[in-house]
């Protein structure tokens, strides 16, 4: 069971409609002992780094997603905001984040050559598959 954690900041209808839609046992919680059941977790988010931090620190679910990844060592997936929030910090705002990996997030500085951010609805073409592109699948 793939459980998308409600801290209050996120798109979770349509991630819980994408993964049901491709086959996927989903479901979307704040409750701790629902998201320690889970095999895998979904981190959303949308938005201002500081804000999804308070949410999520706010939403008394931090301790549980850290047993969750770096005691039970199960695997969770961070979506925009949510893959953020999973390193150190952001030069967006001041709030540390989870430090589950070696990194900060910076902005983009752009040319002017490319929009930035970049957000809409664009094709996408499929050249290899994940399992033949060497990724793990299951």
């Amino acid at each position: 069971m793939i459980v998308i954690v409600d801290y209050g900041v996120g798109n979770l209808s349509s991630v819980s409609n994408m993964l049901r839609k491709a086959g996927g046992e989903v479901t979307i919680s704040s409750d701790p002992e629902r998201v320690l059941a889970a095999d895998k977790l979904l981190l959303p988010g949308v938005g201002h780094f500081d804000h999804g931090m308070k949410m999520l620190n706010a939403s008394g679910l931090r301790a549980v997603l850290d047993r969750f990844a770096l005691e039970l060592c199960r695997p969770v997936l961070g979506i925009c905001l949510g893959a953020q929030i999973m390193g150190r910090g952001s030069e967006e705002g001041q709030s540390s984040g989870l430090g589950w990996l070696d990194m900060s997030c910076r902005r983009f500085v752009s040319d002017g050559s490319l929009r930035v951010p970049h957000m809409g609805w664009n094709q996408i073409v499929r050249k290899k598959t994940i399992s033949s592109a060497g990724w793990p699948v299951g």
